[in-house]
């Protein structure tokens, strides 16, 4: 009974920012901001900051995190587009700017607002969240008819997966006693 109450700890605040995400159907600018209020509410114990600041500073970083990926993709796009052409230029960036830069960098900014270490434990969970969000946007992306059109909020999005996927490794980082 005791694991299973740790167990929904962790997990229920990925499936309180996935719902929110889901049912608001609100634009995908607006995911940093849902995430990051929800990772700061429910740590709000363990955040190194008082409240009010301590969640500002979670917003800032999801903020930070998502234009990192979602400018790094047109700025890659555009350098590499000449060697790489568009399309193939799109599926690399698509996949390697939010699903592999803008974790690590998320990471990299909680790690000053909560305590998370830099042990082996952490980082293999920070590896395999990342090599979780790039399967799904491989096979995602793979299957979509054009890398444009797709709806950004349908449950199995891979921008929706990664809120789930990043609240619940965050979670388990902060939470691992």
């Amino acid at each position: 009974m005791k694991s299973q109450l740790a167990f929904l700890k962790l997990i229920y605040p990925a499936f309180v920012c996935i719902i929110f995400i889901f049912t608001t159907k609100v634009n995908l600018e607006y995911y940093p901001l849902i995430f990051g209020v929800t990772i700061g509410l429910f740590n709000v114990k363990h955040n190194r900051h008082p409240v009010l600041l301590g969640i500002l500073l979670c917003v800032i970083a999801s903020y930070m995190s998502f234009f990192a990926g979602y400018l790094g993709f047109f700025l890659l796009l555009g350098f590499f587009k000449p060697l790489l052409g568009e399309e193939i230029g799109a599926y690399i960036f698509i996949i390697l700017c939010p699903f592999i830069i803008s974790p690590i960098i998320l990471y990299y900014l909680l790690k000053y607002l909560f305590d998370i270490g830099n042990n082996k434990v952490n980082n293999y969970i920070m590896f395999f969240s990342i090599v979780t969000l790039v399967i799904i946007a491989v096979v995602f992306f793979l299957k979509a008819q054009g890398i444009y059109d797709y709806d950004y909020n349908s449950l199995f999005s891979p921008y929706v997966l990664w809120s789930f996927i990043m609240a619940f490794s965050i979670q388990i980082l902060i939470k691992k006693t």
